[in-house]
């Protein structure tokens, strides 16, 4: 079975599936990312430079 894997730059259309990874992986749900980014953080980071994707 192939994968169809689309890499792209991210768009506000990603951002609720770019937060919903981050939480997956936050430390206190068994991940390894320490931190966390709010929604407006990720926007500003979006608009400063492009975020890119796999979906």
């Amino acid at each position: 079975m192939k994968a169809d894997i689309k890499i792209k730059i991210a768009s506000g259309a990603e951002l609720d599936g770019i937060l919903a990874l981050q939480s997956a992986n936050l430390a206190s749900n068994g991940g390894t990312l320490s931190g966390e980014l709010g929604r407006e953080q990720i926007v500003a980071m979006m608009q400063d430079m492009p975020q890119v994707v796999a979906i």
